[in-house]
């Protein structure tokens, strides 16, 4: 019973603080946006996004090691801090070697990352600290979410990402660069992520020393579990970042981009709890081993990412105007972004497939599937930029390619788990089209209003559609759903209604 209360726990904390860090997130991007120019603030923007994607390479996967390993032994205190101790000492071994590469090659680097930048080499110098900090950040995120202390490793997680910067925005209104607001963030996220650490490692009770052969087990783990699974992270950082790096040379447009694609991602972050919670009940059972356990897991899955995605964007896209004017005082910023945000979210259930989808491929099957389902996207955003570049124009070009790189990473999700998804009718497309068609009709018309009182009209139309899903525009997969729920004594099953 303990060990429950602390699960449900552990899932409200960690919903609790997806929230305030989706909230803090939009709230940096609002208070740099009144300090910076749009061409500065597509620069800070881009270099937050370079940096945080160069880690995701570099960290050579200690993150996931210690994640898996600290877990795993999570009796024995000597060999946790000894994973910990040796990704600390890899990493003093990156920042030997990237430092002075960094501060000598600065300009040479500026020309080709950021061209035409005023102190472009010092912001690339600052860039590589706060790649170096952002590694430093995952591994001592990895090694308290390991332990399970679920409020400081949001706590973490939290002030890296966006509360040091809200701090310095608030603080300092005037004297405000792209430049500043990245050595400061570097400079902050560096002391606090090694602080952490360091109170990780060091003991002043006990001697936790470990055998030589412990030693070298661990050291093996970091090669043959930890390094293979550097690039896909890469590559998942890149999948956000490819489209802003092409249109680097307009840093106007590299920051509408760039929020345009946060903006998906804030979206996507408040449908992915449910998603988790749809991928917890699909991982256990996944571990039934049998055809049909797997089968109704995915499909479980599978049906709540198409219902939630397709349901949340009827209601949420036609409101995006509103939303982003309240988010921005800027217009021009506002119409910016939403000429990128108003193709983008054309993608958004493919993507928010393949993020659903992922977690079960990995687990599944034992070949890289998801990497190769990166490397298929990125390959086709670059093919489909440069096709359509000189018919289209950049900015045409970039959205295009990017829709097609999320309908490519979700459509390769979908093949890889289509032998368990069974027959289309399943679905029940044309019961949700008739309520995507009443949520959008009925959204449009109240965002046109621009009431606050219309507000309630979306709740009206979200429990109408709730109420036409259980009666009249049930399909099989929600029967199922209802009654895998225990909200229902009937059973349903594919065979049945297929």
């Amino acid at each position: 019973m303990r060990g429950k209360k602390k699960i449900k726990r552990d899932v409200f904390i960690n919903l609790a603080f997806g929230i305030v860090k989706t909230i803090a997130l939009m709230w940096v991007m609002r208070l740099a946006g009144e300090v910076l120019m749009p061409a500065a603030l597509g620069l800070f923007l881009l270099v937050r996004r370079l940096a945080g994607t160069s880690a995701n390479l570099l960290h050579l996967g200690m993150p996931q090691t210690i994640l898996r390993y600290v877990a795993i032994h999570k009796m024995e205190e000597g060999v946790k801090r000894y994973y910990v101790s040796q990704s600390i000492l890899v990493w003093i071994g990156l920042t030997v070697v990237c430092m002075p590469a960094l501060y000598g090659l600065q300009d040479r680097i500026a020309l080709w990352l950021l061209p035409d930048t005023i102190e472009g080499g010092r912001l690339v110098f600052w860039t590589g600290v706060l790649m170096l900090a952002t590694i430093t950040s995952f591994i001592a995120y990895s090694a308290v979410i390991a332990r399970r202390w679920m409020l400081r490793a949001n706590t973490i997680e939290l002030m890296n990402a966006s509360g040091f910067l809200i701090l310095i925005l608030l603080w300092n209104t005037t004297d405000v660069s792209p430049l500043s607001l990245i050595r400061f963030q570097a400079i902050s996220m560096l002391l606090f992520s090694l602080g952490v650490l360091l109170m990780f490692v060091i003991s002043p009770t006990r001697n936790h020393s470990i055998r030589r052969e412990e030693q070298r087990a661990i050291q093996r783990n970091f090669i043959n579990y930890g390094l293979p699974r550097a690039p896909l992270t890469f590559l998942d950082g890149t999948v956000l970042l490819i489209g802003p790096w092409l249109l680097r040379g307009n840093l106007e447009e590299t920051g509408y981009l760039i929020i345009a694609l946060t903006l998906v991602r804030a979206l996507l972050s408040f449908l992915m709890p449910i998603t988790q919670v749809a991928s917890v009940v699909t991982a256990g059972l996944l571990k039934d081993g049998s055809d049909d356990a797997i089968g109704e897991g995915i499909r479980l899955l599978f049906g709540t990412i198409l219902y939630s995605t397709v349901i949340a964007s009827a209601v949420f896209f036609p409101w995006s105007h509103a939303a982003l004017t309240l988010w921005f005082d800027d217009q021009v910023l506002v119409d910016g972004v939403l000429k990128y945000f108003s193709v983008l979210i054309w993608g958004m259930l493919p993507f928010t497939i393949f993020h659903g989808l992922k977690g079960v491929i990995e687990t599944r099957w034992t070949q890289p599937l998801n990497l190769y389902t990166l490397t298929a996207g990125l390959v086709a955003n670059l093919v489909v930029f440069y096709c359509a570049t000189g018919s289209h124009g950049t900015e045409e070009a970039i959205q295009l390619s990017i829709l097609a790189m999320f309908w490519i990473v979700g459509s390769l999700s979908v093949i890889w788990v289509g032998g368990y998804l069974g027959p289309l009718n399943y679905w029940g497309f044309p019961q949700l089209a008739i309520i995507t068609a009443i949520l959008a009709m009925g959204n449009y018309w109240a965002a046109a209003e621009s009431s606050f009182l219309i507000v309630g009209i979306p709740v009206a139309l979200i429990s109408l559609v709730l109420v036409l899903l259980r009666t009249i525009l049930s399909s099989a997969f929600i029967r199922d759903l209802i009654q895998f729920l225990g909200l229902s004594s009937k059973r349903s099953l594919v065979a049945d209604d297929c």
